[in-house]
């Protein structure tokens, strides 16, 4: 059964999600198994996010994407651009593994969640 989803990301979320020539988004639909589109039209401030496959895959891509972007701060319309920071959305999943990503501090964000790091 195809499930399917679509997602608003900030546009100032955007490139976390995506990485370095599409390295972090690669991650995420290899992990998931989702087929994930972070599409370059922009409306009202957020890029749409289509994730399509499996429920379970589709639920762990947007664990990972709602993760990315919760670390990144809202841009306010006001002098302090990082005056709040955004939470995840209310439609993020609960249960299952959780999944851990470093705040980033001006560093592309690396997906370390323990399942994708084999050493």
């Amino acid at each position: 059964l195809e499930s399917e989803v679509y997602l608003l990301v900030r546009v100032e979320a955007s490139g976390v999600v995506t990485g370095k020539q599409g390295y972090v988004l690669d991650r995420i639909r290899k992990h998931s198994g989702a087929r994930i589109a972070l599409l370059r039209q922009e409306i009202e401030g957020q890029r749409p996010c289509h994730i399509a496959g499996a429920l379970t895959e589709v639920l762990q891509a947007q664990r990972l994407i709602f993760h990315l972007v919760s670390a990144v701060p809202v841009m306010s319309m006001s002098t302090d651009k990082h005056s709040s920071y955004s939470a995840a959305s209310s439609m993020s999943t609960s249960g299952g593994q959780h999944q851990n990503f470093p705040n980033s501090s001006g560093k592309e964000p690396q997906l370390q969640p323990p399942a994708l790091i084999r050493r």
